[in-house]
């Protein structure tokens, strides 16, 4: 269900600006890496559905490790799409442009089930 202007309005994003509505997230032709992520019985919820934390699960675990000890995430815009069930598998797909992540989550139709893209930051010491 998608949330309208009055309800979007009461609640600010970071730096300041008021609205739950988000930056359309782009697709490319081409991306820097590939991972692919069985559906397990952990990541389903009462529904057999995918829980919608597993698909940031999935987008995190197929970053380089070396990323991921290096910087931090700061924020991220997540699309879902589509669901996905028990049974199937996904291909994260990952490109990093600056500090930005963007991911997209396919099923094993090649259908996008989730669009994700995210700020990162280096880590402190």
């Amino acid at each position: 269900m998608r949330i309208n202007n009055e309800i979007g309005s009461l609640y600010p994003r970071p730096g300041g600006e008021k609205s739950l509505f988000f930056n359309k997230i782009k697709e490319y032709d081409k991306y820097d890496s590939e991972k692919e992520h069985p559906i397990n019985y952990l990541d389903i919820d009462c529904y057999k559905h995918v829980n919608n934390s597993v698909y940031l699960k999935w987008a995190i675990n197929s970053l380089d490790f070396n990323f991921l000890e290096n910087n931090r995430m700061e924020e991220v815009d997540i699309l879902y799409k589509k669901e996905v069930l028990l049974g199937d598998t996904v291909t994260v797909k990952s490109k990093l442009i600056d500090k930005n992540m963007n991911q997209m989550i396919y099923n094993s139709n090649g259908d996008i089930l989730t669009k994700i893209e995210s700020k990162w930051a280096p880590r402190g010491d």
